[in-house]
């Protein structure tokens, strides 16, 4: 069985600070993540917006998609992400979430799960994290294969379209 080569997407306005992760209680981990899954989640979203308009904006959502924000409803190819992982220290505060697209939420998985794998419960390791700013993070690739869809969308007579983010050629 061969493994397929996932090619490496650079990170653009997303730093690496050096943490130290403590792997937390499963109980505890289980909790907080059910709490995300069942209610956090979506107020989240919510929150986005309601609060952040002018981010997503910037991102390249479009008025449908901010409704479905609005609603408290998943995007298609977007995915709400801890900056500070559950598994650590992490909150299901707002501030520690962010609305990212799925090739750089994958990438920065790849970045930081093979650092913590071999961590059992209460061992910890100091790692290289990428830490997103801000509520929302759209890799620049994406947020300009938006606005040309958008404006192609606006030249012609079907405007129904889903924008799905894909790795960036």
């Amino acid at each position: 069985m061969s493994k397929h080569h996932v090619p490496r997407l650079d990170l653009p306005g997303i730093p690496d600070e050096r943490f130290r992760y403590v792997r937390r209680d499963k109980r505890e981990h289980e909790a907080l993540r059910n709490d995300f899954n069942h209610q956090v989640r979506a107020d989240f979203r919510r929150h986005l917006a309601a609060n952040c308009r002018d981010e997503l904006v910037a991102a390249g959502f479009d008025e449908r998609q901010i409704a479905d924000l609005a609603a408290g409803r998943n995007l298609p190819g977007y995915n709400v992400h801890h900056k500070h992982p559950l598994g650590d220290s992490g909150i299901n505060d707002f501030s520690n979430l962010v609305l990212m697209d799925m090739p750089s939420h994958t990438e920065l998985h790849m970045r930081v799960d093979p650092q913590i794998a071999h961590l059992a419960r209460g061992h910890e390791a100091t790692i290289r994290m990428p830490v997103p700013p801000g509520s929302v993070y759209v890799h620049p690739s994406l947020i300009r294969q938006h606005k040309v869809t958008r404006r192609q969308a606006d030249q012609s007579e079907d405007h129904e379209i889903t924008l799905r983010p894909e790795y960036p050629r």
